[in-house]
């Protein structure tokens, strides 16, 4: 499918043929859940269950083309969103744009020698996993991954938290009625619910004033 409505529709007559399809965007994931348990026991990280990631049998439903998820746009309120398909190594470009257009220099620094707030996002980003898995992997199923198993350490589901994202998610992968919620409400989502994440959005961060002065919350992470 290449649109939120297609991928709905497909979703439907699935449904109606009594499947429940994998929806996939790289698949990068079938690297690393191998060694993370879907019932969270940490006693059985990294023993390796070969069938943990397997396909076989799955119907597959890729979601790497649905244009609504591949969006990237400024919000009203001076924030970002980004469709839940867009690649880690995009969405590091997004912050970094935007931090640029928020009045940061070239490195994304603000007046004062402070990095931009975006640009401590998007520099913990370049942290996770490797050039290639961030350049074909996905923010949205790094968070997916997470929310079905949870002992698996996302940073990026982390570093959204603690901005403040906001997810926009279909309760019913079959309608394209919308909810909204945080992070942490989505990851402690019972897993077995058919939630589709469609994207998330990122509020205005706390930046130091025109005069220079420091803002009264300092974003970093470490």
């Amino acid at each position: 499918p290449v649109s939120l409505a297609g991928l709905t529709r497909l979703m439907a007559r699935l449904a109606a043929a009594g499947k429940a399809p994998r929806l996939l965007c790289a698949n990068t994931a079938m690297g690393v859940e191998k060694y993370y348990p879907s019932d969270g026991d940490a006693a059985a990280v990294y023993r390796w269950d070969p069938s943990a990631a397997a396909l076989d049998g799955c119907t597959v439903v890729e979601v790497k083309d649905v244009a609504e998820l591949l969006a990237v746009a400024p919000t009203p309120k001076g924030g970002l969103a980004v469709g839940a398909s867009v690649s880690i190594t995009a969405l590091i470009d997004a912050l970094e744009g935007a931090a640029g257009e928020e009045g940061g220099d070239e490195e994304g620094k603000e007046g004062g020698g402070r990095p931009a707030p975006y640009c401590v996002m998007a520099r913990h980003l370049r942290r996770v996993a490797n050039v290639q898995v961030r350049n074909a992997g996905s923010w949205g199923g790094n968070l997916m991954l997470a929310r079905s198993r949870p002992a698996f350490p996302s940073d990026i589901a982390v570093v959204l938290a603690v901005a403040g994202a906001t997810l926009t998610v279909l309760k019913d992968p079959t309608s394209l009625a919308t909810t909204t919620m945080s992070v942490e409400e989505f990851l402690s989502s019972d897993a077995s619910l058919p939630l589709l994440l469609v994207s998330v959005e990122l509020p205005p961060l706390p930046r130091s004033s025109s005069s220079g002065a420091p803002p009264s919350r300092v974003f970093s992470t470490f």
